[in-house]
């Protein structure tokens, strides 16, 4: 799957559900904290795209506020991730390992979608367990043990 792609679908995801309830006037503000793949343009500009696809204008119903790290330490995501709770974001993506880490122990009720390729959530603590999350924790995740045991049959399947 291509980026440009994957952050469409990203913008449905996030656009869904303010669209199925959204209030005439409401602005409402997503929080996205991530590393340098948030401030590339076509990324971006896809995102965007589907944001308005789903009636979401930027500067006129919905506040994007991007946040990144200069160095990409643990310590400037929590300092980025207090800097945007500060701000009061309807809902914040949080685009890898280290934002998820940072926003999850900042908040526990503000909602997070997360986009994690590296990470298994439960085994991080972010989520009690696929099925039931139980936090504040939403997204795209990987690296998860049972996923891993799923392609191993699908494999056999195919060899079979």
């Amino acid at each position: 799957m291509n980026r440009r792609a994957f952050v469409t679908g990203l913008g449905a995801v996030l656009a869904a559900p303010p669209a199925a309830g959204a209030q005439a006037g409401k602005v409402y503000h997503v929080g996205w904290l991530s590393g340098g793949f948030a401030a590339q343009s076509g990324s971006m500009q896809a995102f965007t795209d589907t944001l308005r696809e789903a009636g979401f204008v930027v500067s006129q119903n919905v506040v994007l506020d991007v946040l990144t790290p200069e160095r990409g330490t643990p310590r400037e995501y929590s300092d980025l991730a207090v800097r945007l709770l500060a701000r009061s974001p309807s809902v914040i993506l949080a685009g890898n390992p280290n934002s998820l880490e940072a926003v999850t122990k900042a908040t526990t009720s503000i909602p997070i979608v997360g986009v994690d390729l590296e990470s298994d959530p439960v085994a991080k603590g972010w989520a009690v367990s696929l099925a039931r999350p139980g936090h504040n924790l939403t997204g795209f995740f990987l690296d998860v043990p049972e996923m891993s045991g799923k392609q191993l049959q699908m494999l056999q399947g195919v060899w079979a």
